[in-house]
């Protein structure tokens, strides 16, 4: 039987559909599909991102080195920060859409947001200076930076 970190791939593909036909229901007004897809869609998206986190990281160095502290966050700290701060503003955007009376869901936007900015930061100067690391950040960037963007846009809207 396969682990869990199998599908977590398959996990995010069904829910990007999900949320993506979840958009086409809201711009439609097509009440009240258009929330429920779109939440539920939010919230499976950050269940598939924080499972996502718990991936084992694979430690890359050159010529046989012994790996230290710049592989360690290159290939393990900083996809996993990137991974569960995607989680928490994806859940922050899927409170906000299920219009919650509280305000808890503009905390979740600020922290997962700053933290999602500090880590791509750090992770754009380790691609930069380590020439094994796009391989491996590649792949969580490409989903951290439109969650950032999206983030941004609901807590500053």
């Amino acid at each position: 039987m396969k682990s869990l970190q199998a599908y977590t791939s398959l996990i995010e593909k069904i829910f990007l559909i999900g949320l993506i036909v979840g958009v086409l229901f809201i711009i439609l007004h097509m009440d009240p599909f258009d929330v429920t897809v779109t939440s539920v869609s939010l919230f499976g998206l950050a269940l598939a991102f924080f499972l996502s986190a718990y991936k084992p990281g694979e430690i890359k160095t050159d010529d046989g080195r012994s790996a230290g502290m710049k592989e360690m966050l290159a290939f393990v700290i900083v996809p996993k920060v990137l991974w569960i701060s995607s989680s928490v503003s994806l859940v922050g955007i899927a409170l906000l859409v299920l219009g919650s009376d509280s305000r808890g869901y503009q905390q979740m936007l600020f922290i997962g947001g700053s933290t999602l900015a500090v880590a791509i930061l750090i992770a754009l100067f380790i691609s930069v200076t380590e020439k094994n690391s796009a391989s491996v950040l590649k792949p969580v960037l490409l989903r951290a930076v439109p969650v950032l963007l999206a983030d941004l846009y609901f807590f500053l809207g």
